[in-house]
């Protein structure tokens, strides 16, 4: 069945193949001697097919055996048997005839759930079954629970060819840590810095479940944004990107030009306070702004991220996070005014297809949250003299408009998101313009 693709191993909600050769030929080992293997739970789809819901590990390890070579095209060679201990560097081609046989013949003990059983049901099986198993890690089980395009945008931008150098790796992190890194990027482009709450497993957990049933539209420009992003940080700092500043750096520009501004970073793993503040502070930049200045950003990086002070927050807690956007601003490293995500049930800011910033800056003009056909009607309504119609971007969809407002307002984008899914009618319209007037009113 899998042969004739009638056999899923790889369900979205299902984490890669990680088992180690010893651990699988430990497996086909039991097979040899004929002791029973635990159960295994498939879910029949719409389409007749079969989604392995447990027993993934195990059934591929079986498949990879017979089939002479693992996912990944790595050659499966049996490692650490102990009864059959002789067979030991061997294929499964070149076992006896028998011990073939019988790995072939060995029994299954499967149970099905129907197609007709709910999608949640699926998936509490899964989590159930697990809790006596390797233990899921947080981003795996996320990625279990709350399924949509939210989970697929992240499995595919977790392919990211920038992201993959950064990595300093040919392919995704097994254990989804790649996803996990993502999610916190578009978390904190939601709530900015003075957003992020803790735990940060729950504020992470919000973020998915919130908007795990995103739009086509929206997962587009989540995935232009975080590329965007992701490339400009690679070009800028190449492979040491997220790692830490070796304690009391202070490079001029002439020092980090070329590769010598690698001498100045420590090895290791990516540093996940630093991806929160160095993404963030190079979210919604343009190329045109980043690349001239790399050897200016670099060496004020550096110098800021070498201080006794900036190393010790670097640790993923809602203060430090808040406390290291505030240094790199004063910096000079924030860029400019960030555009926030958007989503079908917030009010937020974008710049997106607006004028450039240094023209909107000339003409005292600022954007305005993009707003669908009602919210967009009440605000024509109240605010006739302050609000204008700007073109829609290439590529936005045709329910949202972008808007220009003209005057002074809070500058520093304290926009208050919030949602309005829930309000209705005249009530709607007034608390649409309550806080767009808010959004108006320049800060003191």
């Amino acid at each position: 069945k899998i042969s004739r693709g009638k056999v899923n191993l790889r369900p979205s909600y299902q984490r890669e193949y990680v088992w180690t050769v010893k651990t699988a030929s430990k497996l086909v080992e039991s097979l040899m001697l004929n002791i029973p293997i635990p159960t295994m739970f498939f879910h029949e789809v719409n389409s007749g097919c079969l989604e392995v819901v447990d027993g993934k590990q195990r059934l591929t390890s079986i498949w990879s055996f017979t089939k002479g070579q693992f996912p990944d095209g790595t050659p499966f060679k049996l490692k650490g048997l102990d009864v059959f201990g002789e067979y030991n560097d061997c294929s499964f081609s070149e076992l006896p005839g028998d011990l073939q046989e019988r790995i072939l013949d060995h029994p299954l003990n499967v149970h099905t759930i129907s197609k007709q059983s709910q999608p949640d049901f699926v998936f509490e099986v899964f989590e159930r079954l697990n809790m006596g198993a390797t233990q899921l890690n947080e981003q795996e089980l996320r990625n279990c629970i709350y399924q949509g395009l939210y989970t697929d945008l992240l499995c595919d931008l977790a392919s990211d060819e920038h992201l993959l150098s950064v990595y300093r790796s040919k392919q995704p992190h097994l254990r989804m840590k790649d996803r996990e890194l993502i999610l916190r990027f578009f978390a904190m482009q939601r709530t900015k810095p003075q957003g992020m709450t803790s735990p940060i497993k729950a504020w992470l957990n919000e973020e998915i479940r919130e908007n795990k049933d995103m739009t086509p539209q929206e997962a587009s420009e989540m995935k232009e944004l975080f590329a965007e992003t992701i490339g400009l940080v690679w070009e800028v700092f190449g492979d040491c990107a997220f790692r830490p500043v070796k304690k009391d750096a202070a490079p001029s520009e002439d020092d980090v030009k070329g590769l010598f501004y690698r001498d100045y970073f420590e090895g290791g793993e990516i540093n996940v306070a630093l991806w929160d503040t160095v993404m963030y502070a190079f979210a919604g930049r343009t190329a045109e702004e980043v690349l001239p200045n790399r050897e200016r950003i670099m060496a004020a990086f550096i110098k800021l991220a070498g201080g006794k002070t900036f190393r010790k927050l670097l640790v993923s807690q809602p203060k430090a996070v808040a406390a290291r956007a505030e240094a790199l601003a004063r910096c000079g490293l924030a860029l400019a005014p960030h555009a926030p995500l958007r989503t079908t049930t917030v009010l937020t800011a974008a710049l997106v297809g607006l004028p450039a910033a240094t023209t909107m800056e000339a003409q005292n003009l600022r954007p305005c949250p993009p707003l669908g056909r009602d919210s967009a009607a009440a605000l024509q309504a109240d605010f006739p003299e302050r609000v204008s119609a700007a073109p829609a971007p290439n590529g936005s969809s045709t329910g949202s408009r972008h808007w220009i407002c003209s005057g002074g307002w809070n500058s520093r984008w304290r926009v208050a998101a919030r949602k309005s899914s829930s309000v209705k009618g005249r009530s709607k319209r007034s608390a649409i313009s309550s806080r767009f007037q808010s959004f108006l009113t320049p800060s003191c």
